[in-house]
């Protein structure tokens, strides 16, 4: 990573499982590239990760574990759904990771589609969007394609609708 940042100006990073530990090794892994990476360049790194929760999440070692998607659809409480995407937010804040790839917004209409399942908030269009709405806030900064990552498994064309992007209040 020190060779991409100083030599080919590396713009980014993403925190996996294979590359990341407890929150004290993230923390100084991270500084140590953002210094480096604003030495060469005068910019900091987007460091991202997938912090969605259950199955997926990146962060483990050390870190809240987060109940998947589909358990915090189902309370359908924004404002329960607001502090916990908050308490994600500051945990990655805390160690330097500035992006994260969630909320996924997928909307769980086909029950035997394996790829999407517990990533999904609910099978309800509006519930999706109400609870990612109320997620997204509390985090640095959150991208959400509201896709699927490919796969074998079919998906609606009507998932893969072009999105706009739409600005998220962080206050």
């Amino acid at each position: 990573a020190r060779h991409m940042i100083a030599d080919l100006n590396l713009g980014n990073g993403f925190r996996m499982g294979r590359n990341v530990g407890t929150p004290a090794q993230v923390e100084a892994l991270t500084a140590s590239l953002q210094k480096l990476a604003f030495q060469q360049t005068g910019i900091q790194l987007l460091i991202g990760t997938d912090q969605e929760g259950g199955e997926v999440q990146r962060l483990t070692d050390g870190f809240t574990l987060l109940p998947d998607a589909v358990t915090v659809g189902d309370a359908d409480r924004p404002d329960l759904t607001r502090s916990y995407g908050k308490m994600v937010g500051d945990e990655m804040s805390a160690v330097g990771v500035n992006l994260d790839f969630a909320p996924v917004l997928d909307v769980n209409d086909n029950p035997n589609n394996p790829v999407i399942g517990p990533r999904s908030f609910v099978p309800q269009p509006d519930t999706v969007a109400r609870t990612g709405l109320a997620f997204a806030p509390g985090l640095p900064c959150a991208v959400s394609t509201g896709i699927g990552n490919p796969s074998p498994v079919p998906v609606p064309h009507s998932l893969h609708s072009p999105l706009t992007p739409t600005a998220v209040p962080t206050a």
